[in-house]
């Protein structure tokens, strides 16, 4: 089970913080300003930019995603569950630096549980109308873990001529 990591917000967010330090020790050096004249200046548009970009991301579909035996199981964006089996999946991203994403590509839609719709998903880029797309931001166990898991088990779940 791949599940949201509240630890690995708090290790971003302590890091983003350390790197915005010198940012601002620089830029009030450069502006002849205190840093707290800073901080008061583009503190309330920082947040807000924080506050908009969390409520966009709560409406895309959420972690958890699961991996059986035979199946993948992912959040949808209404709050379900969609299965697709590992024979039905054409192929299985896992991409993106700054926002990680799970793009699946289904071979046949009507076949996942329930059936897909077309554009119901979406993400950023330019996206086939049944891609499943799921962020995976502060994932854990971690992108290698599933990346190296959704190839072994969609490698069996293709059937050879």
């Amino acid at each position: 089970m791949f599940r949201y990591s509240p630890r690995r917000w708090l290790l971003t967010m302590v890091v983003t913080l350390l790197c915005a330090v010198p940012v601002v020790a620089v830029l009030s050096a450069l502006q002849h300003k205190r840093w707290w004249e800073l901080v008061l200046l583009y503190g309330p548009m920082i947040v807000v930019v924080g506050i908009m970009s969390r409520r966009v991301r709560r409406r895309q579909p959420r972690l958890p995603l699961r991996l059986t035996d035979t199946a993948l199981e992912v959040a949808t964006p209404d709050g379900g569950t969609l299965v697709i089996d590992y024979a039905n999946i054409a192929r299985a991203r896992v991409h993106g630096w700054a926002e990680p994403r799970l793009t699946v590509e289904p071979v046949d839609p009507q076949l996942a549980r329930p059936p897909l719709r077309a554009n119901h998903w979406f993400g950023r880029g330019r996206n086939k109308p049944y891609d499943v797309i799921v962020p995976l931001d502060w994932m854990t166990p971690g992108r290698t873990v599933l990346r190296r898991e959704l190839d072994r088990r969609i490698s069996v779940g293709i059937p050879t001529p």
